[in-house]
């Protein structure tokens, strides 16, 4: 509560102090001079704020110990995202749970973001951001990425889940288009149940794989599949790579790379079945 007081307090006189300051700064000594400025003294503020505030006990929490462990990661993250935040150009999602879990925590809606295809971009519009969808695949989005980048913009950030088939960051830094990336989410391998793997043995099944990550999780437990049986649907060709042994009969693609194209294959693999 005193932080954010002070925060909101202190907001209109260092804006105020900017309009005043910082015109002045940018004619005599240059943009570039105004904004190194403004990092000194948000260094010296910093540097005095460890120095002369008090921290009070109780906000340290139980025995006055400050966060550790899960907490202490958890804030790191959440500091570090808002950060990069500030300072970018437009959000970057390729996929619908990482917009899930960045509007889960941070409420700030200011930058555009740009989205692999229509479901992650209709996740992003439902949580209140101005969505650009590239409509297709990594291929597309990063095209419309660099497109839509001009010299002197901010960079992107890119955030994602700890498992990805591509590196789009490293992708769209050989281009020399700036990108700030962050991991916010990972996805936890469950093993198969009992009733999966009965299925799985003795009835026709039809697989629906929408990630490289999955299609890797379900190859190194599923085994060997009949191929008589199981009918594998990969979003792309960069989903099916993982299941390279089986049968290429086996394996089914979307003509698109959406949620719309796979609902296709699947059902066209229904009506041939």
């Amino acid at each position: 509560a005193t932080a954010m007081a002070t925060f909101v307090n202190s907001w209109p006189a260092g804006i105020a102090l900017a309009l005043v300051v910082q015109p002045f700064m940018a004619t005599t000594v240059g943009v570039s001079g105004a904004l190194a400025l403004t990092a000194v003294l948000s260094v010296i503020g910093f540097v005095a704020l460890l120095i002369l505030y008090p921290q009070p006990v109780a906000a340290l929490g139980p025995g006055g110990q400050a966060p550790r462990g899960a907490a202490l990661l958890c804030t790191v993250i959440a500091g570090t995202i808002w950060g990069l935040f500030n300072g970018a150009f437009a959000m970057v999602f390729t996929s619908a749970n990482a917009v899930t879990t960045f509007a889960a925590g941070n409420p700030d809606r200011r930058l555009r973001a740009f989205c692999v295809g229509a479901t992650t971009a209709r996740a992003a519009t439902h949580a209140g951001f101005r969505a650009i969808s590239a409509d297709g695949d990594l291929t597309e989005l990063l095209e419309l990425l660099t497109a839509s980048h001009m010299e002197g913009d901010g960079p992107y950030v890119y955030l994602r889940g700890q498992n990805v088939s591509s590196d789009l960051a490293e992708l769209l830094q050989e281009r020399g288009v700036p990108v700030q990336e962050a991991v916010i989410y990972r996805q936890v391998e469950r093993p198969l149940t009992d009733k999966a793997r009965e299925v799985l043995d003795s009835r026709r099944v039809i697989v629906p794989l929408f990630s490289h990550n999955s299609a890797q999780i379900f190859a190194r437990q599923a085994g060997v599949l009949d191929p008589d049986r199981i009918s594998l649907v990969c979003m792309s060709r960069a989903v099916a790579e993982p299941l390279r042994d089986c049968q290429q009969d086996q394996l089914v693609f979307a003509n698109h790379p959406s949620r719309s194209g796979m609902i296709k294959a699947i059902a066209d693999l229904i009506s041939d079945i």
